[in-house]
């Protein structure tokens, strides 16, 4: 994770002008050639184009601030629309589970998955595809949930308790999920002299915390609490149902090793929305910063493959190709450095 706060710096899509961070939203307003663009979308077809309203939203990394977006799109599109369009752009790796927060209500992408796999979703033609997907259920119902082993379950049970005393859960199931793996880190923490711990112990609750086990035993602890939660609702709904300006909401990605996104609403216009892929449009975007090898101090631009961000172990080519590198990965097995919050974090690559 980033120690310092780091200088940060775009370009406005429309004039290719270089500004700070703080500067964009300002230039944006009085950007000439984005006024310029504006007026050549209302009066460029013969036709007088329909309007509609659009918001000004700008994203940024909640960790990593230096990674940052103004984007425009219609207030008509879904919080799921926007979902997509972060996923694609910064966020995408292994198909994780994903919620907005907006107040106190979260909006998650596990609601899209229940209904998607519904039945009273299918569509005609379906059919096979829905045999498939009951198959594919039947298995995981059988699957089973990895078991805590037995030194640290009297622990786990005490924390949860402390965390959780009352019958309510007043707090999104995603927000539960880090709430566990914080429990996990907890235990891990602990001074021997309090809970005497193996080293193949230590090493499995060190696996839980890092793989996939992790997800499926927080899927089961949901279940078996799934009563106490607040309601969750879907990410089908219109930005402009939910949002209004001025409105700072959030998004995280992937339970796990999770990517936290800040978000405003920093204006509304009436205007020409652009349609299909398009609708979702990028006014500016940060230039990607500088992250230095931790051995040399160089630019770096690999890191080793791992679940929490390149800052730790970011490498330029020189010492990530060194034969006593005493990294563990070789360099074609390094991952990338991208222009993204997610950069170095999970299977991330950018692609």
């Amino acid at each position: 994770m980033a120690k310092a706060k780091i200088a940060s710096t775009g370009v406005c899509d429309f004039c290719k002008g270089e500004f700070d961070k703080g500067q964009m939203t300002r230039h944006l307003k009085s950007c000439k050639a984005r006024q310029a663009a504006i007026q050549a979308e209302e009066t460029g077809k013969a036709r007088k184009p329909k309007k509609s309203k659009l918001f000004h939203i700008l994203v940024e990394g909640r960790e990593f601030p230096m990674y940052w977006m103004h984007l425009e799109m219609p207030a008509a599109l879904t919080l799921a629309d926007l979902d997509d369009f972060l996923r694609d752009i910064w966020l995408e790796c292994c198909g994780h589970l994903s919620a907005f927060k907006i107040g106190n209500i979260s909006y998650s992408s596990m609601m899209e998955d229940e209904l998607d796999g519904s039945p009273l979703m299918a569509q005609p033609g379906d059919e096979g595809e829905a045999e498939a997907d009951l198959v594919e259920e039947e298995e995981e119902e059988e699957m089973e949930l990895p078991p805590l082993p037995a030194e640290i379950q009297g622990r786990f049970q005490e924390l949860v308790e402390a965390e959780f005393p009352n019958k309510e859960i007043e707090i999104s199931p995603l927000e539960f999920m880090q709430k566990i793996r914080g429990i996990f880190s907890q235990i891990l923490e602990t001074p021997p002299e309090v809970l005497p711990m193996s080293e193949q112990t230590r090493t499995e609750v060190k696996g839980l915390i890092r793989e996939f086990d992790l997800q499926i035993m927080l899927v089961g602890l949901m279940e078996s609490v799934e009563d106490r939660f607040p309601q969750e609702r879907s990410m089908d709904i219109s930005l402009e149902e939910v949002l209004t300006v001025g409105q700072k909401f959030t998004h995280d990605y992937d339970f796990g090793s999770t990517t936290y996104l800040s978000l405003k609403v920093i204006a509304e216009r009436e205007g020409v929305a652009h349609k299909g892929r398009n609708a979702i449009r990028i006014l500016a975007r940060n230039n990607a910063p500088v992250i230095a090898c931790v051995r040399c101090g160089q630019p770096a631009i690999v890191c080793e493959p791992g679940y929490y961000s390149a800052w730790e172990s970011a490498l330029c080519e020189q010492c990530a190709q060194k034969e006593d590198s005493d990294s563990g990965w070789s360099y074609e097995e390094m991952m990338p450095i991208v222009n993204s919050p997610r950069t170095g974090v999970c299977g991330y690559t950018g692609d």
